[in-house]
């Protein structure tokens, strides 16, 4: 549309500048025409004047409104080029933000899947260990608390959750120091832990994920007593050891709170005993 605005405004130009100069050379001729052309320098020096002072003018007043419609041409092109950068990046917002929702999407997709998939296999994992009888479920090794295995001959995995007070007696008595039983514990709830940190992450992509997480530890490990315990338990350890950042994470992703009694309070009181002893 400009091209054409363009050639046709020029055109007209062209043509009024040569039908001015038409103009002005025939009304010269016709007032001079009986005149024989003249010999004289003068006279065509003034013919030349009268052909500036009449072409002349028509050239520049047309040259100026040719620059108008340039700079107006220039003005739309500019404007035009602006509102398709404008458009460009309105379309590349789209497109990022279209990008941020597909990732985000492909990301819930992976934490949906790995919690059906994955969490699963954790608590059978898990459920394993607590069918096993002493002392298959520790490890005697000293890096791993190995001294705090005798207080727990002849227990099942769930009978030693329930009988902490054992060892707490022990570390009161420094017959164990905190770090075998802070070694102990951590390899003792070594599959808690991990399932701790595995949902910590998928519940904070969704809080939706907290149910899939409570069905499957509602599961029981023995008539009664569902995987939940074993987990209030090691919170409970944690608490004590006034780990803030872990219960934060425990109460906002899990929802687990500080009413501690029976068995989970004497692991709360394990934890309390050995951050004091730590602190000694």
């Amino acid at each position: 549309m400009d091209k054409e605005v363009k050639k046709v405004s020029y055109k007209w130009l062209a043509i009024g500048v040569g039908v001015t100069a038409l103009i002005a050379v025939v009304a010269y001729i016709w007032n001079f025409w009986s005149w024989p052309p003249s010999q004289k320098p003068a006279d065509w020096a003034d013919f030349a004047t009268y052909i500036s002072g009449t072409v002349g003018v028509a050239a520049v007043v047309a040259t100026l409104i040719a620059f108008v419609i340039t700079l107006r041409q220039q003005n739309r092109l500019i404007n035009s080029q602006g509102e398709m950068i404008d458009k460009q990046e309105e379309q590349l917002d789209v497109s990022k933000n279209q990008l941020a929702l597909s990732r985000q999407k492909e990301k819930l997709e992976m934490v949906y899947r790995n919690s059906f998939q994955v969490l699963p296999i954790m608590v059978d994992a898990l459920c394993a260990k607590s069918e096993k009888s002493f002392p298959y479920y520790v490890s005697f090794d000293k890096d791993k608390g190995g001294e705090c295995v005798v207080f727990f001959q002849n227990l099942a995995y769930l009978g030693a959750a329930r009988s902490i007070h054992n060892l707490g007696q022990a570390l009161i008595g420094e017959e164990v120091t905190a770090k075998d039983v802070m070694l102990f514990v951590d390899d003792f709830y070594s599959e808690v832990k991990e399932i701790f940190e595995f949902s910590f992450k998928q519940v904070a992509e969704s809080d939706d994920l907290y149910y899939v997480v409570d069905g499957f530890l509602k599961r029981e490990v023995q008539v009664g007593v569902d995987a939940w315990f074993y987990f209030k338990c090691y919170y409970a350890y944690r608490s004590g050891l006034n780990d803030f950042e872990f219960c934060e994470k425990a109460k906002k992703y899990l929802k687990l709170n500080d009413n501690f009694s029976g068995y989970v309070h004497n692991w709360h009181v394990l934890g309390r005993n050995v951050a004091m002893k730590i602190s000694e």
